[in-house]
Formats: structure tokens, C-alpha cells, sequence
């Protein structure tokens, strides 16, 4: 396809199947037809080689462009804010909370993969340790909007939405900072949503409407219908 080095070169899923080597490699080479004036409008369902590769995207889910951009606009317009990360000292033996019987609903054996939706994990508060504890306090309190998603050994994993900041980017590098000085947390980490969060976002919204019309179709239509979208969506 880049023989004669074409004005305009369509390719689709072009990086399918490759190891990591050979995909650099092609990088290398589409990034080489647009410093050379090329115009390479691509399709694939991998946001690694979005990233790498576009100046523009569009997500296309059920056959309908949904939003068009830069890489970073995508992630700013469509994102759901900020993950931070805080790692703690490590527990003491013996301190990490141990899964009771109670933690998870019975469930008959007959439908436990049946109707896994009967299952009922524990809430991710129910993980902290008397270590945790202290960073957990105070960073909730400084950011109320702050979700916390997943507490494990030494780490914490919260989910900040942008619109619930409350504060400026700066301003939560310096609650940060200012946990690291007084022990609270060893280091931490802030990244900003993923393209393959924004895209998930959408398909499982598709997913999602199709389900529901699936449970409102009165003769079963529905339920394949949600088959095929969930498989439609690409970018």
C-alpha cells in the first residue's frame, strides 16, 4: 500500500496480529508517509495505535461518528477526570482484613454462573487498613467528589471526576505534596482518563441502551439486536 507513496492511504486494523517489535515498525512507516505529505486515514480498535498515530479521531459506535478531535480533546471533552494513586506504608502482619463468610451473598450453586449478578463483592472501604486509613480521611475530606475505587496491600485507587475538582490541577498536587511531608503516603501518581476509557465509555452506553430496549421487546428481538451492537462499535 505505500508503494508510489500515494496522496491518500486508507488502512484498516493495519497493526492486527503484529508483535510489539513489528508494530513499531509500521509506526515508523505510516509516520514516515505524513512527513512525506501523505494523508493515512486508519480504522482499529486499538487507542495504542490511536495515540501513536493520529492527529484526528473520530469513535464511530452503531455506524454514527460520535465525537471527532484531537487525541486530547477526546480525553478532556469525554473523559470522566482524574485517577490518582497513593501508595501507604505496607500493613503490618497480620493487620490486612481477612474476607468473612458474610462478605459475599450466598448464592445457589445451580446458578452461580447462571446469574452471576447475585454476586455481591465487598465495597472497596471494606479493604482498608489501619495504614490506609489516614491518607483515605484526609484526602476524601480535602476532595468529597473523590471515588474510591480499589484499596489492595499498599495502594489506593480513587476515581476524581474533572467537574469535581473543586480546585484547580495545581491545587491537588499540593494536597499531595502536602500528605507526602506528613507521612500520610509514600509517593503518588495522578494520570488523566485514557483513550481507551473514552472509548469503552461509549460502547458500553451502546451496550447499555440495547440492553434495555432487549428487556422492553416482547418477543426476544431485543436480546440479538444487543449482540450485534455490542460488537459495532470501532474507531
Amino acid at each position: 500500500a505505500f508503494i508510489g507513496g500515494p496522496p491518500i492511504l486508507f488502512l484498516d486494523e493495519p497493526t492486527a496480529g503484529m508483535d510489539p517489535k513489528a508494530r513499531r515498525s509500521l509506526w515508523r512507516c505510516i509516520q514516515g508517509m505524513v512527513a512525506r505529505g501523505s494523508c493515512v486515514i486508519l480504522t482499529s480498535h486499538s487507542m495504542e495505535d490511536c495515540q501513536a498515530l493520529c492527529h484526528r479521531l473520530t469513535i464511530m459506535v452503531n455506524g454514527q461518528l460520535r465525537c471527532i478531535g484531537s487525541p486530547q480533546y477526546l480525553k478532556s471533552k469525554f473523559g470522566c477526570g482524574f485517577t490518582v494513586y497513593l501508595r501507604v506504608a505496607k500493613p503490618a502482619a497480620g493487620t490486612a482484613p481477612e474476607l468473612r463468610e458474610d462478605a459475599i451473598a450466598d448464592s445457589p450453586k445451580e446458578s452461580a454462573l447462571a446469574d452471576t449478578e447475585e454476586l455481591q463483592l465487598l465495597e472497596p472501604t471494606a479493604a482498608l487498613t489501619p495504614e490506609m486509613q489516614p491518607a483515605h480521611a484526609v484526602f476524601t475530606a480535602a476532595f468529597p467528589g473523590a471515588e474510591l475505587r480499589s484499596a489492595h496491600v499498599c495502594q489506593l485507587q480513587y476515581r476524581l471526576p474533572g467537574d469535581r475538582l473543586g480546585c484547580r490541577l495545581a491545587g491537588l498536587f499540593a494536597e499531595l505534596q502536602a500528605m507526602r511531608k506528613a507521612g500520610q503516603v509514600l509517593d503518588y501518581s495522578v494520570t488523566q482518563t485514557s483513550l481507551d476509557q473514552v472509548f469503552i465509555d461509549f460502547a458500553s452506553a451502546k451496550t447499555s441502551a440495547d440492553r434495555k430496549e432487549a428487556d422492553e421487546a416482547p418477543d426476544g428481538k431485543g436480546s440479538q439486536q444487543c449482540k450485534r451492537g455490542a460488537n459495532a462499535a470501532s474507531c
